[in-house]
């Protein structure tokens, strides 16, 4: 029988190569012909399960986030309420002390109403996620981010300038002015709806 192959020439080996290929795929259709169809189909239901996990993962993640963003809001608001506190309890030059006062009672309005317009529901949770990160210890980052994002159109200098104004004399170390206090007062009048200066 090892004679038989050993003389078959190149044509009859690649020949009879030929139809034990056909054979066998002939052979393989008709035996697997059932399961290959359930296969298919075993498949597409696997994709569609895995279709509506991929969903599901995907809505609670996002709630997830958004539950994060608004968490960063709250701990992003208290910080800069602490560094507010801690900066006119730990200031500099108490000679200016009622200036001082009359400074951070026009300003904080004007503070307020920034993180009104940056935790607005009507934002997207990833832009109120983005501005619960900024730094708070100026509010000059915040005003610039919302301008970017076209949140602060009207009265964006007032709104920059307003944050200057504050940063320079937050700690109480520049010379505080009666002219600044009444720059900050004009800036609270100008951006912040319904001021009342002398309630």
């Amino acid at each position: 029988m090892l004679d038989v192959w050993q003389n078959l020439t190149g044509a009859q080996a690649h020949l009879l190569s030929t139809v034990i290929v056909v054979t066998a795929g002939a052979f393989s259709i008709l035996i697997f012909r059932g399961k290959v169809r359930d296969l298919k189909s075993a498949l597409e239901e696997s994709r569609k399960v895995i279709d509506q996990y991929n969903c599901e993962v995907k809505e609670k993640l996002e709630a997830l986030d958004e539950q994060f963003a608004i968490t960063m809001e709250g701990l992003g608001s208290l910080r800069s309420e602490v560094g507010n506190l801690q900066d006119f309890q730990h200031g500099g030059d108490t000679s200016n002390e009622e200036l001082r006062e009359e400074l951070k009672k026009h300003w904080y309005p004007i503070y307020h109403h920034l993180e009104e317009i940056a935790a607005d529901p009507n934002l997207h949770w990833k832009t109120r996620a983005k501005y619960s990160r900024i730094s708070r210890y100026t509010s000059r980052p915040l005003v610039e981010a919302m301008i970017q994002d076209k949140h602060l159109v009207n009265r964006a200098n007032e709104y920059k300038e307003a944050a200057d104004l504050w940063a320079k004399h937050r700690n109480g170390r520049a010379e505080l002015r009666p002219e600044d206090v009444q720059q900050m007062r004009d800036y609270a009048l100008k951006l912040v709806p319904k001021y009342q200066p002398d309630s």
